[in-house]
């Protein structure tokens, strides 16, 4: 069985190989340059979709909040249950 002084090292280089790459592998980083620049620019890419679909959504609220606003000022809207 292990002692706590055993597994404190374990810990140790499991948080240190894990933490900095560089010194597991040396000077060489694990991902190459080309999937480096790949996984940069996927994240791009996702961020852009991400900022597209938040300002669509942005748009839909403003749109909502405007006719909900401007029925309220809407004469038809706001007596025609009396006229029918």
């Amino acid at each position: 069985m292990l002692n706590v002084q055993d597994m404190k090292s374990v810990k140790k280089e499991i948080t240190h190989d894990s933490l900095n790459p560089r010194q597991a592998y040396g000077n060489e980083h694990p991902l190459s340059q080309t999937s480096r620049l790949e996984h940069m620019a996927s994240v791009e890419v996702k961020s852009r979709k991400l900022t597209v679909n938040i300002e669509k959504i942005v748009e839909i609220r403003v749109a909502m909040i405007r006719a909900k606003f401007w029925s309220c000022f809407d004469v038809r809207t706001r007596y025609s249950s009396n006229f029918v």
